[in-house]
C-alpha cells in the first residue's frame, strides 16, 4: 500500500481509479487472508483490482466474494476454443453471468480472431483482450493504435444487447452447426484437407439439438419454422457431401462446397433471427 501511495503522490496527474493492479488467481489462492488484506488496501486508495488468469487455479465464483476485486479476467485457455466447443463457451458464459451478478467487470483474454470477439459479445462479454485487437505495444505506440482502431460493428451491436441466459442454447447450436459445416468444407478441399469419414460426422450435434432442445424450447416461435426449412436444406447438402466423401469423389465434393457454404450461411442467419426473437421475448419478463 505504502509503495503505491508514494507512486500516486509522485504523479498527481494520475487519478487512483486510473491505475489497476492485477493479481493472478493462483497467487491469491495461496493465502486468501493475505491477498484480501493487500487488495483491500489498494481499494481503499481508490486503485482498481483485477483478478487475472481466472480459472487456472480452479477457483469457483464463490471465491470472488472473498476477494475485493473490481474485475475478473478469464484465462485464455477457456477462451481459445469457444468458437468450436460448446462446453468451453458454457464455462465462459457462466463466469460472465456470475461475475456480473456480483457487480464485477469481466474481461476475456486470448481473443485472437473476429469470431472469438463475436461469440463473446453474443454471451454478453464486452471486455476483450487479445491479438485480434492489438499485440503488446510500447507505450509510445499506443496513441497511434488508438487513432486507428475501430471496434467491429457486430461486436458493438451484440455488446449493446443484454444477454439473456435463456437463449444460450441457440448460441451453442450455432457452434454445433459451425463445427459440422467447417468439417465438411475441410473435406471438400480434397485428400488431406480433412481426415473425417462419414461415420465421424454421422448425426450432427446441431441435428440432435434441433430435434430435442430446439423444438421443445423454441418450437413455438414463428421464427423457428424458417430455421427448420434451412436445416432441412443444409441436411440435404450434407447427405450429398457424405455420399461423395464415402466414395472419395473429391471432384464432386469440391463442386458441392459452394452449395454447402451458402446453405450454412442461410441457416446461421435464420438462427440469428430466432435468437433475436427469443431475446426480445425474454427481455419482457
Amino acid at each position: 500500500r505504502d509503495g503505491i501511495a508514494a507512486l500516486l503522490e509522485r504523479h498527481p496527474n494520475i487519478r487512483p481509479e486510473q491505475l489497476e493492479i492485477e493479481v493472478t488467481e493462483t497467487t491469491a489462492l495461496r493465502d486468501l487472508g493475505q491477498a484480501h488484506a493487500v487488495l483491500s488496501a489498494c481499494r481503499e486508495l481508490g486503485v482498481r483490482v483485477a483478478l487475472d488468469d481466472f480459472g487456472t487455479g480452479h477457483a469457483s465464483l464463490a471465491y470472488l466474494q472473498r476477494l475485493p476485486a473490481n474485475r475478473v479476467k478469464i484465462d485464455r485457455n477457456f477462451v481459445k476454443d469457444i468458437v468450436s466447443r460448446t462446453a468451453d463457451l458454457a464455462i465462459v458464459a457462466s463466469t460472465v453471468i456470475g461475475a456480473g451478478l456480483l457487480g464485477l467487470d469481466v474481461v476475456a483474454e486470448g481473443v485472437e480472431s473476429y469470431d472469438h470477439g463475436l461469440m463473446l459479445a453474443k454471451i454478453g462479454c464486452a471486455g476483450l483482450q487479445g491479438y485480434a485487437i492489438a499485440f503488446p505495444l510500447p507505450a509510445e505506440q499506443v496513441p497511434e493504435w488508438l487513432s486507428r482502431w475501430r471496434t467491429p460493428t457486430e461486436w458493438l451491436r451484440y455488446a449493446a444487447q443484454p444477454f439473456q441466459p435463456q437463449v444460450f442454447p441457440l448460441v451453442a447450436a450455432e457452434i454445433a452447426h459451425r463445427r459440422t459445416a467447417e468439417t465438411l468444407l475441410g473435406a471438400a478441399a480434397g485428400p488431406g484437407g480433412s481426415d473425417i469419414t462419414g461415420d465421424s460426422v454421422g448425426t450432427c450435434a446441431f441435428e440432435r439439438w434441433y430435434e430435442s432442445v430446439g423444438r421443445q424450447q423454441f418450437g413455438a416461435y414463428p421464427a423457428f419454422a424458417p430455421v427448420a426449412a434451412a436445416h432441412e436444406a443444409f441436411h440435404a447438402a450434407t447427405g450429398e457431401c457424405l455420399a461423395a466423401l464415402e466414395h472419395k469423389n473429391w471432384a464432386q465434393l469440391a463442386a458441392l462446397a459452394p452449395l454447402l457454404r451458402s446453405r450454412s450461411e442461410v441457416l446461421t442467419e435464420r438462427l440469428e433471427s430466432l435468437r433475436a426473437t427469443a431475446t426480445a421475448a425474454a427481455s419482457q419478463y
